[in-house]
């Protein structure tokens, strides 16, 4: 802050957007403090973002205080799109005195720049940083500008956006757009050769994204058995529900068919850089991983999705020949089966696939970033 001195801000923000990016692993608390601590000297602020369907409660914020030497704050906030009335009305009182602490806050720290991700979380911190005039940067991942961003568009400085373009932004605003690349995790940028063809078993990979996505472990594990008689080389990863794990590796089991299954991989990069096909939702974290290391992927969307973004982002990445899109209301075994068959007999089309893109990895997204955030600052 302008006081120099060590403070944290979190307000639901998506992954780390500051100077010198580092990554915090989801769902691990030991390497997050691992991390944290190994960085406190030069950390100025730390952004997080719930789970789909969870927020972030109090037992964080005390977590941190006593394990941590800075400052947190906690934002209780809500979205006011709930359909149910009462459920709006209390969203709403939540938002005014989320308003309120935003103003304290800011006040008591007075940062120097505010990076919202997107999301109800991050609305009132970054409505009260415009109205105190300090500067407001957006990132948007998706392919369609978030209802909290397109609500700050006027007020904010510049918008960040992780592809080429996005759909439907206002002529009178398109100078507030830069395009810098996916932010994903450090460990990623670090690995410098991405040779799927050397890869020699049908590595398939399964994610299901926050969610967990029921319909892939009801779905999928068939047509893998059926895929198994005429391609024996086959090893799964799939991601499912806690309450799936026992019964699809008792299929995979029962079948022979070597499987690991998981709700939660902390090191799941690891399994992504040793897969030949994933089969995904489309969230723009991970699409952007599956990118970034050439893995062809299966993109099903999340039908239910806010604004669509899902079947967008996956939209985007077929016009580039990246992916093959299936609409869930046509995800059912036959159809899954043939594309699959067909995409693992002709490996020459999933080589294309990778090679198409091998260009998307070199882009310097740190640097854009800090380069944009220094002329914020400084300028």
């Amino acid at each position: 802050n302008k006081n120099n001195k060590l403070e944290t801000l979190s307000n639901g923000l998506d992954e780390n957007l500051i100077n010198n990016l580092v990554i915090i692993p989801y769902n691990n608390y030991d390497e997050s403090i691992k991390i944290l601590n190994k960085h406190l000297k030069n950390i100025c602020c730390v952004m997080c973002e719930p789970i789909q369907g969870g927020l972030p409660d109090e037992r964080g914020s005390k977590y941190i205080d006593k394990n941590l030497n800075f400052k947190n704050f906690f934002i209780n906030t809500d979205t006011p799109f709930n359909k149910n009335l009462i459920k709006k009305i209390f969203a709403y009182i939540k938002i005014f005195f989320a308003l309120i602490k935003s103003f304290y806050i800011l006040l008591k720290i007075r940062p120097n720049l505010i990076i919202g991700m997107g999301g109800y979380v991050s609305f009132p911190i970054c409505l009260v940083s415009a109205i105190l005039k300090i500067p407001v940067v957006l990132y948007e991942s998706n392919l369609i500008l978030g209802r909290s961003n397109k609500f700050l568009l006027p007020i904010c400085k510049k918008v960040i956006i992780s592809t080429d373009y996005l759909e439907d932004i206002p002529k009178k605003y398109e100078h507030k757009f830069i395009s810098v690349g996916h932010i994903i995790r450090e460990e990623l940028y670090n690995i410098k050769n991405f040779n799927k063809g050397s890869i020699k078993t049908n590595n398939i990979l399964i994610i299901g994204g926050s969610q967990g996505a029921e319909i892939f472990g009801k779905i999928i594990p068939r047509v893998i058995n059926q895929i198994k008689k005429d391609i024996s080389d086959i090893k799964i990863f799939q991601q499912c529900l806690n309450t799936q794990i026992e019964e699809i590796k008792s299929f995979y089991k029962n079948n022979n068919i070597e499987a690991e299954v998981f709700s939660f991989k902390k090191d799941i990069y690891k399994t992504i850089l040793n897969t030949k096909l994933a089969i995904t939702r489309c969230g723009s974290s991970t699409l952007a991983e599956l990118v970034h290391t050439q893995t062809p992927f299966i993109a099903i969307p999340y039908p239910f999705a806010l604004d669509d973004h899902q079947y967008k982002n996956a939209k985007y990445y077929e016009r580039k020949g990246y992916c093959v899109l299936i609409e869930q209301n046509n995800f059912n075994e036959k159809i899954l089966f043939e594309l699959m068959l067909n995409m693992i007999k002709d490996k020459n089309n999933l080589i294309e696939a990778s090679n198409k893109m091998y260009n998307k990895k070199k882009e310097k997204v740190f640097y854009k970033i800090q380069s944009i955030i220094d002329n914020l600052i400084y300028d």
